[in-house]
Protein backbone atom coordinates (compact mmCIF):
# COMPACT_ATOMS: atom_id res chain seq x y z
CA UNK A 1 0.00 0.00 0.00
CA UNK A 2 1.53 3.57 -1.05
CA UNK A 3 0.28 6.71 -0.12
CA UNK A 4 1.49 8.79 -3.02
CA UNK A 5 1.93 8.88 -6.69
CA UNK A 6 5.63 7.65 -7.88
CA UNK A 7 6.92 6.09 -11.02
CA UNK A 8 6.34 4.47 -13.73
CA UNK A 9 5.59 8.03 -14.62
CA UNK A 10 3.20 8.70 -18.06
CA UNK A 11 5.60 10.93 -20.41
CA UNK A 12 6.55 8.09 -22.58
CA UNK A 13 3.57 7.32 -23.92
CA UNK A 14 -0.26 8.74 -24.11
CA UNK A 15 -2.66 8.42 -21.69
CA UNK A 16 -6.34 7.36 -22.55
CA UNK A 17 -8.60 8.30 -19.57
CA UNK A 18 -12.14 5.93 -20.11
CA UNK A 19 -14.98 7.53 -17.53
CA UNK A 20 -19.11 6.61 -17.68
CA UNK A 21 -20.42 8.82 -19.94
CA UNK A 22 -23.60 7.13 -22.20
CA UNK A 23 -21.52 9.03 -25.11
CA UNK A 24 -19.31 5.62 -25.31
CA UNK A 25 -22.57 3.26 -25.79
CA UNK A 26 -22.05 0.89 -28.55
CA UNK A 27 -17.98 1.76 -28.49
CA UNK A 28 -15.60 -1.19 -28.84
CA UNK A 29 -13.40 -0.53 -25.92
CA UNK A 30 -11.10 -3.34 -27.89
CA UNK A 31 -9.99 -0.82 -30.72
CA UNK A 32 -7.63 1.25 -27.68
CA UNK A 33 -5.55 -1.56 -27.89
CA UNK A 34 -4.00 0.19 -31.30
CA UNK A 35 -1.96 2.30 -29.06
CA UNK A 36 0.48 2.27 -26.85
CA UNK A 37 -0.66 3.98 -24.34
CA UNK A 38 -1.73 4.23 -20.50
CA UNK A 39 -5.07 2.57 -20.42
CA UNK A 40 -6.97 4.44 -17.07
CA UNK A 41 -10.29 3.47 -16.35
CA UNK A 42 -12.49 5.50 -14.00
CA UNK A 43 -14.93 3.25 -11.61
CA UNK A 44 -17.06 1.03 -14.00
CA UNK A 45 -15.10 1.63 -16.78
CA UNK A 46 -12.39 0.00 -14.78
CA UNK A 47 -14.03 -3.28 -16.05
CA UNK A 48 -14.88 -1.95 -19.77
CA UNK A 49 -10.87 -1.99 -20.55
CA UNK A 50 -9.73 -4.75 -22.47
CA UNK A 51 -6.67 -4.18 -20.25
CA UNK A 52 -6.65 -1.31 -17.60
CA UNK A 53 -2.92 -0.22 -15.90
CA UNK A 54 -4.09 2.11 -13.82
CA UNK A 55 -7.93 2.37 -11.82
CA UNK A 56 -9.03 5.15 -10.45
CA UNK A 57 -11.76 6.03 -7.93
CA UNK A 58 -12.89 8.64 -4.79
CA UNK A 59 -16.19 6.77 -4.44
CA UNK A 60 -15.59 4.65 -1.30
CA UNK A 61 -19.42 3.05 -2.10
CA UNK A 62 -18.13 1.98 -5.72
CA UNK A 63 -14.50 0.41 -3.62
CA UNK A 64 -16.70 -1.63 -1.43
CA UNK A 65 -19.34 -2.36 -3.89
CA UNK A 66 -16.79 -4.00 -6.04
CA UNK A 67 -13.45 -4.83 -3.67
CA UNK A 68 -13.65 -8.51 -5.07
CA UNK A 69 -13.69 -7.80 -8.87
CA UNK A 70 -11.21 -4.65 -8.24
CA UNK A 71 -8.73 -7.34 -5.83
CA UNK A 72 -8.80 -9.74 -8.79
CA UNK A 73 -7.64 -6.54 -11.52
CA UNK A 74 -5.02 -5.57 -8.75
CA UNK A 75 -3.67 -8.92 -8.73
CA UNK A 76 -3.62 -8.68 -13.16
CA UNK A 77 -0.85 -6.32 -12.16
CA UNK A 78 -3.44 -3.07 -12.47
CA UNK A 79 -2.48 -0.28 -10.21
CA UNK A 80 -5.33 1.55 -7.77
CA UNK A 81 -5.17 4.67 -7.44
CA UNK A 82 -8.16 6.00 -4.98
CA UNK A 83 -8.95 8.74 -2.62
CA UNK A 84 -11.62 7.99 -0.55
CA UNK A 85 -11.51 10.13 2.92
CA UNK A 86 -11.97 8.03 5.48
CA UNK A 87 -15.30 6.48 4.85
CA UNK A 88 -13.92 3.11 3.13
CA UNK A 89 -13.88 0.47 5.82
CA UNK A 90 -12.14 -2.61 3.97
CA UNK A 91 -8.58 -2.63 3.50
CA UNK A 92 -7.13 -3.00 0.00
CA UNK A 93 -4.04 -2.36 -1.87
CA UNK A 94 -3.91 0.37 -3.17
CA UNK A 95 -2.11 4.07 -3.52
CA UNK A 96 -4.36 5.61 -1.37
CA UNK A 97 -3.92 9.40 -1.71
CA UNK A 98 -5.17 12.13 0.77
CA UNK A 99 -8.84 13.91 -0.88
CA UNK A 100 -9.09 17.40 -0.99
CA UNK A 101 -11.71 19.76 -2.20
CA UNK A 102 -10.40 22.57 -3.84
CA UNK A 103 -10.81 24.28 -7.67
CA UNK A 104 -7.01 23.17 -8.93
CA UNK A 105 -5.05 20.11 -9.56
CA UNK A 106 -2.67 19.31 -6.81
CA UNK A 107 0.65 19.22 -7.20
CA UNK A 108 1.61 17.15 -3.97
CA UNK A 109 1.58 13.64 -5.52
CA UNK A 110 0.02 12.21 -1.71
CA UNK A 111 -2.99 14.55 -2.09
CA UNK A 112 -5.91 14.10 -4.90
CA UNK A 113 -8.36 17.06 -5.80
CA UNK A 114 -11.82 15.70 -6.62
CA UNK A 115 -14.02 18.47 -7.15
CA UNK A 116 -17.15 16.11 -6.87
CA UNK A 117 -16.36 13.41 -9.71
CA UNK A 118 -13.43 10.54 -10.18
CA UNK A 119 -13.17 11.91 -13.41
CA UNK A 120 -11.50 15.08 -12.31
CA UNK A 121 -9.17 13.10 -9.48
CA UNK A 122 -7.92 10.93 -12.91
CA UNK A 123 -7.07 14.15 -14.51
CA UNK A 124 -5.40 14.60 -11.59
CA UNK A 125 -3.58 11.78 -11.38
CA UNK A 126 -2.66 12.31 -15.37
CA UNK A 127 -1.34 15.21 -13.98
CA UNK A 128 0.58 13.85 -11.06
CA UNK A 129 1.97 11.40 -13.42
CA UNK A 130 3.39 13.77 -15.58
CA UNK A 131 1.37 12.75 -18.99
CA UNK A 132 2.08 15.23 -21.99
CA UNK A 133 -0.78 13.61 -24.08
CA UNK A 134 -4.56 12.94 -22.60
CA UNK A 135 -7.53 12.25 -24.14
CA UNK A 136 -10.75 11.70 -22.77
CA UNK A 137 -13.48 9.24 -23.12
CA UNK A 138 -16.77 8.79 -21.90
CA UNK A 139 -16.33 12.59 -19.91
CA UNK A 140 -20.14 14.30 -20.66
CA UNK A 141 -21.08 15.27 -17.71
CA UNK A 142 -24.32 15.51 -18.96
CA UNK A 143 -27.04 17.04 -17.03
CA UNK A 144 -28.94 13.56 -16.64
CA UNK A 145 -26.05 11.20 -15.44
CA UNK A 146 -26.00 8.74 -17.96
CA UNK A 147 -23.87 6.22 -18.19
CA UNK A 148 -22.46 3.78 -20.63
CA UNK A 149 -22.37 0.82 -18.49
CA UNK A 150 -25.15 0.28 -16.09
CA UNK A 151 -26.07 2.64 -13.46
CA UNK A 152 -24.46 2.36 -10.01
CA UNK A 153 -27.91 1.35 -8.00
CA UNK A 154 -26.17 2.43 -4.32
CA UNK A 155 -26.39 6.15 -6.24
CA UNK A 156 -29.69 6.28 -7.61
CA UNK A 157 -31.07 7.84 -4.39
CA UNK A 158 -28.18 10.68 -5.25
CA UNK A 159 -28.39 11.51 -8.39
CA UNK A 160 -28.55 15.37 -8.40
CA UNK A 161 -28.62 16.75 -12.31
CA UNK A 162 -27.82 19.78 -11.43
CA UNK A 163 -24.37 18.63 -10.06
CA UNK A 164 -23.07 18.06 -13.12
CA UNK A 165 -22.52 21.25 -14.73
CA UNK A 166 -20.97 22.85 -11.70
CA UNK A 167 -18.86 19.76 -11.80
CA UNK A 168 -18.01 20.50 -15.32
CA UNK A 169 -16.81 23.65 -14.61
CA UNK A 170 -14.10 23.00 -12.23
CA UNK A 171 -11.94 21.87 -15.29
CA UNK A 172 -11.65 25.25 -16.33
CA UNK A 173 -9.37 25.95 -13.72
CA UNK A 174 -7.17 23.12 -14.71
CA UNK A 175 -6.16 24.99 -18.46
CA UNK A 176 -3.23 26.98 -16.61
CA UNK A 177 -1.74 24.42 -14.89
CA UNK A 178 -2.21 21.85 -17.90
CA UNK A 179 -0.44 24.44 -20.47
CA UNK A 180 2.23 25.10 -18.18
CA UNK A 181 3.14 21.77 -17.42
CA UNK A 182 3.00 21.34 -21.48
CA UNK A 183 0.08 18.86 -21.19
CA UNK A 184 -2.32 18.65 -24.32
CA UNK A 185 -6.33 17.67 -23.99
CA UNK A 186 -8.39 16.06 -26.00
CA UNK A 187 -12.31 15.52 -24.85
CA UNK A 188 -13.65 12.85 -27.42
CA UNK A 189 -17.34 14.16 -26.21
CA UNK A 190 -18.88 16.68 -28.51
CA UNK A 191 -21.62 17.44 -26.34
CA UNK A 192 -19.76 17.27 -23.37
CA UNK A 193 -20.63 19.99 -20.37
CA UNK A 194 -16.74 20.11 -20.09
CA UNK A 195 -15.89 23.39 -22.37
CA UNK A 196 -12.60 23.33 -21.10
CA UNK A 197 -10.77 21.36 -23.91
CA UNK A 198 -10.97 21.04 -27.56
CA UNK A 199 -13.51 18.75 -27.71
CA UNK A 200 -14.85 16.43 -30.98
CA UNK A 201 -16.24 13.23 -31.59
CA UNK A 202 -14.78 9.57 -30.28
CA UNK A 203 -13.30 9.47 -33.80
CA UNK A 204 -11.65 12.83 -33.83
CA UNK A 205 -9.91 12.10 -30.52
CA UNK A 206 -8.86 8.41 -32.13
CA UNK A 207 -7.34 10.56 -34.98
CA UNK A 208 -5.99 13.55 -32.64
CA UNK A 209 -3.93 11.08 -30.55
CA UNK A 210 -2.77 8.88 -33.58
CA UNK A 211 -1.38 12.35 -34.80
CA UNK A 212 0.18 13.10 -31.82
CA UNK A 213 1.70 10.10 -31.86
CA UNK A 214 3.32 10.26 -35.08
CA UNK A 215 4.37 13.55 -34.09
CA UNK A 216 6.27 11.97 -31.37
CA UNK A 217 8.05 9.78 -32.95
CA UNK A 218 9.08 11.76 -35.49
CA UNK A 219 10.48 14.28 -33.11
Amino acid sequence: MKAQIGSPFWQDKPVIIVAGGSSLRGFDFNSLLEFDAWLVGVNESIFCLPRCDVGVSIDHMFIEQRFDRLKDKIAGGMELIIATGSKLKKPISATIMTRLLTNKLSSNPSQLISCGTSGYGALGVAYLKRAKTVLLLGYDYSADGAHHHEDYPWHKQLKRADCWGFWAAYYGSTVPQLKAAKIEVFNASPNSAITAFERGTIEQGLSWLRTKVQQREAA
